[in-house]
């Protein structure tokens, strides 16, 4: 028959027993807690939970927490991490409708008093098989130099500019809309009947040195 002091010490050894048990459910769960990822999880003085930052900082109401930007405003961590892509058009200049330069007769003139100015210009051109041929200009001291293109050889001129590094700032239509300055042209050589069918015309001026010969 137990006494009353074994069954008090066998009561207490039971409790002991599932406060230790309870202790291992707590102390197993605060673990889980800690080192799953998530955070320290803090308290609110209104019982709800709240995550803990980075810098030791919660948010009252579990809410995402902003960044300070140093100038007293607030950033959403959202809007800090954010990208976006802006996708840029993408400008395409058209193909140059030329045809073989052996279909295309290219006068050089010679507006300076430089010997030889314009068999030279012809002889590059010649060389990357254009028609070619060398006049001389009825005046000598032409300042700027020009080239000349008739109507629909607008992208061909392009082409023996840059053949022979010039820019594209010197080339001007023999024609316009209102005008044909064609004539102006021809006039402008001495000897023009042996080029009158030509496609594009070259008057080099002074400032020609900057790129030709």
């Amino acid at each position: 028959m137990n006494t009353p002091q074994a069954y008090a010490s066998g009561a207490m050894a039971g409790k002991g027993v599932l406060l230790t048990v309870i202790a291992v459910v707590v102390g197993a769960f605060l673990l889980a807690q800690g080192f799953d990822g998530s955070g320290d999880t803090s308290w609110n003085a209104d019982g709800n939970a709240g995550t803990a930052t980075a810098n030791g900082e919660g948010s009252a109401d579990g809410e995402s927490s902003d960044i300070s930007t140093g100038d007293g405003t607030e950033t959403p961590v959202e809007t800090v991490f954010s990208t976006t892509t802006t996708q840029l058009p993408v400008v395409t200049q058209p193909p140059l409708d030329t045809r073989p330069p052996n279909e295309i007769k290219v006068a050089a003139v010679n507006g300076t008093g430089r010997r030889g100015l314009a068999a030279g210009v012809a002889d590059i051109l010649n060389a990357s098989n254009y028609i070619t041929d060398a006049k001389n200009a009825v005046l000598k001291d032409l300042a700027a130099s020009t080239i000349y293109y008739r109507d629909g050889y607008a992208d061909d001129a392009k082409v023996v500019a840059d053949v022979l590094g010039a820019t594209a700032d010197i080339l001007s239509p023999t024609s316009n809309s209102q005008t044909s300055t064609t004539d102006n042209v021809l006039t402008s050589i001495v000897e023009p009947d042996s080029v009158r069918d030509f496609h594009i015309y070259i008057l080099l001026g002074r400032d020609c040195d900057a790129w030709c010969l």
